[in-house]
């Protein structure tokens, strides 16, 4: 599993960047985050741990779940 911070969120369109250890940024929609933490409300800070799913689109973050939520 990685770890990294969300770096953006849109809440009205539901999807957002994660900034891996190495600088590069991932996308994530909130339908990723973890049935058991799930929520719409996402701040940018946030740090969290997700896998990596391959799709056609390129690579996007999945089975995301918090480490510490930003206020």
């Amino acid at each position: 599993m990685n770890s990294g911070k969300v770096i953006w969120y849109n809440e009205l369109e539901g999807y957002g960047f994660i900034e891996q250890h190495d600088g590069k940024q991932i996308y994530f929609h909130y339908t990723a985050i973890s049935k058991e933490e799930f929520t719409k409300n996402i701040k940018a800070g946030s740090k969290v741990y997700y896998d990596i799913l391959d799709t056609s689109r390129g690579l996007e973050a999945t089975n995301i779940k918090f480490i510490e939520r930003a206020a």
